[in-house]
């Protein structure tokens, strides 16, 4: 989706749409990453992971519990957890068009690196 958007001239819509899936695909990327540590966490210690934790339980549990957050990254995944919310199409007069920006996709793409970066230590 990077490559596209810097590859190709996109506006309006496509653009911010293009945004969203950037930004709503971090934040699953986020989700699936917090329970597989969980998971592990949790195995390790003889204890049953849970068949359907939501994001919401996952990143509580991720900062207060695992130390795989820390509160910057709690509080930007938890708002990014909004967004990815809205990933349906909204009313006629939501303006899709200016709703999601590069700076906020880069903005997702960045912590997301931070994110990696801490899981690697």
């Amino acid at each position: 989706m990077v490559y596209l958007y810097n590859d190709y001239q996109v506006y309006l819509t496509i653009e911010s749409l293009l945004c969203k899936d950037i930004m709503v695909a971090v934040g699953g990327i986020v989700e699936a990453a917090l329970f597989d540590g969980i998971e592990t966490s949790r195995k390790k210690l003889g204890l049953p992971m849970e068949e359907r934790t939501d994001f919401t339980k996952l990143l509580g549990a991720a900062y207060n519990e695992y130390g795989l957050l820390n509160k910057d990254l709690w509080h930007f995944f938890h708002d990014l957890r909004k967004v990815r919310n809205n990933v349906h199409l909204r009313a006629a007069d939501f303006k899709e068009h200016s709703a999601y920006t590069i700076d906020q996709a880069n903005q997702c793409i960045e912590k997301l690196e931070e994110f990696r970066k801490g899981l690697s230590i």
